[in-house]
């Protein structure tokens, strides 16, 4: 830059000589370069100011900035020198007077951030950053600061840091796990909230760092299911899904994930991002309101719904006369009276003995029904002969002849047996239930504890005797 008289000014005397002109206030009209550096000056969006080489808080210069955000003027700044200090926030103070100690002691330059007050009363967040101008001979002339304003940066900063500490706040409160992952199958881990630790026993840092850690944590009997409905979500922008987890001390537990894909600024396909909710509790009650429609509150067996429904899918694979089905409908015998002499509490506990003592005279696959009062039935598994069913009957019978021990009382306990068989090309749910309901009349008109067999050709039953009358 040409100086006047054609000057030139060296790395070594631009120290000097850019103080002589910052403390010159108004330059001669000859000199035009001096003129343009001031006002260059002036008009960047920054505060400088220059100070003694001994003495930071002695300023010697400010530029027009400090006035216009700080609402001070030059000679304010440049003849108290108690200003500046007493600018200082109260928390701020003693790290800047240490900063412009130990810069005084070592020459050294520095960068530090605190908040001065204006004169409206306003705190102002500044970056301030000096060095030290030496002559030619290295000796300080001047430390020459830069101090920009900062406060938008560091209110955006603390909003920032309010809404992440908001957002973290609100996911950790969640009732569940939130989570980010990739695109794609297996995805990778992008964050997951410290729930999960709660939810399946692994740590954030697991999480993160496991290998496929969904291969890990999905139940074996979903794992398909699951990979299949995030493989095709290419098609989708959301994923709603229950299934099964395994926690790492082995428990299986039911989630439900709700994910939605983000898009980037572009449009495309960022990330997943979605919600675990521990669903477990709910899938047990849903399991009892399930069984509870479908079982006897009191015996725990099938009742005459769910009963109806296993006859029927019998009869659809039993598809010609050489693969029937056997019903056998069971009454006890002398239950009323029963009930009635000994109170209704013990006659729901004997109903309950006989309900747990019938299976021993059955087979597996043999299916028990409770279909009201004290009548139950019973679907034989196939096949099945008219034969076999007698003896099945047979046994049945002979399982109920012995005293059953209720509170203190021993009931001698008998029952009455009807058999039906048929198949889905000739007999319904309907025809079989009356068909076996005639059989056991029939067993109970002809003496009790015996069954009786419907025979289709006649219509009618044929009881068979019962174990007294054989001997």
């Amino acid at each position: 830059m040409p100086a006047q008289n054609d000057e030139i000014i060296t790395g070594s005397s631009l120290p000097t000589s850019v103080l002589e002109l910052l403390r010159d206030p108004i330059p001669s009209d000859g000199d035009t370069w001096k003129q343009r550096f001031k006002a260059l000056i002036e008009q960047l969006p920054i505060m400088l100011y220059a100070t003694l080489p001994d003495d930071l808080s002695q300023i010697e210069y400010t530029s027009s900035q400090f006035a216009h955000w700080l609402g001070y003027p030059r000679d304010e700044w440049t003849s108290n020198p108690e200003l500046f200090v007493s600018r200082l926030h109260p928390d701020d103070r003693d790290a800047v007077l240490a900063s412009d100690d130990r810069a005084t002691e070592t020459g050294e330059s520095f960068e530090i951030e605190y908040r001065l007050r204006a004169r409206d009363g306003a705190w102002h967040w500044v970056r301030d950053s000096a060095v030290l101008l030496r002559n030619q001979d290295g000796v300080g002339v001047a430390w020459q600061g830069v101090t920009v304003d900062i406060t938008d940066l560091k209110n955006a900063e603390a909003h920032q840091a309010e809404a992440r500490a908001l957002y973290r706040s609100l996911v950790e409160q969640v009732p569940g796990v939130v989570f980010r992952e990739s695109t794609g199958w297996p995805s990778r881990p992008l964050y997951i909230s410290p729930q999960v630790e709660e939810l399946l026993g692994y740590t954030v840092e697991e999480w993160n760092t496991t290998p496929s850690i969904w291969e890990v944590v999905v139940h074996p009997d979903d794992y398909d299911r699951v990979k299949q409905e995030h493989m095709d979500a290419g098609t989708r922008t959301a994923i709603h899904i229950q299934y099964r987890m395994i926690t790492r001390d082995g428990q299986t537990i039911w989630v439900r994930e709700d994910r939605e894909l983000v898009y980037d600024e572009a449009g495309r396909p960022s990330c997943w991002q979605g919600l675990l909710i521990d669903i477990t509790r709910q899938k047990q009650l849903e399991e009892q309101l399930a069984h509870q429609a479908l079982h006897d509150p009191l015996t725990g067996l099938p009742n005459r719904t769910y009963f109806g429904e296993i006859v029927s899918r019998a009869l659809a694979n039993a598809t010609g006369g050489d693969n029937p089905i056997a019903l056998l409908f069971l009454d006890l015998d002398g239950f009323k009276a029963t009930n009635d002499k000994l109170g209704h509490q013990v006659g729901d506990e004997l109903l309950s003995a006989v309900a747990r003592h019938l299976p021993s005279a059955l087979r597996d696959d043999d299916v028990v029904a409770r279909i009201g009062g004290d009548e139950f039935a019973i679907l034989l598994s196939c096949p099945i002969t008219r034969e076999r069913a007698a003896k099945l009957a047979g046994d049945v019978l002979e399982s109920l002849r012995h005293r059953f021990e209720i509170g203190n009382h021993e009931i001698q306990c008998s029952g009455s047996i009807g058999i039906a068989l048929g198949d889905a090309a000739e007999d319904s749910l309907t025809d079989l239930l009356r068909q076996a309901d005639i059989a056991m009349y029939q067993a109970k008109a002809s003496g009790r504890d015996r069954y009786a067999v419907y025979v289709p050709e006649t219509g009618e039953a044929r009881a068979e005797p019962s174990a007294d009358d054989e001997s």
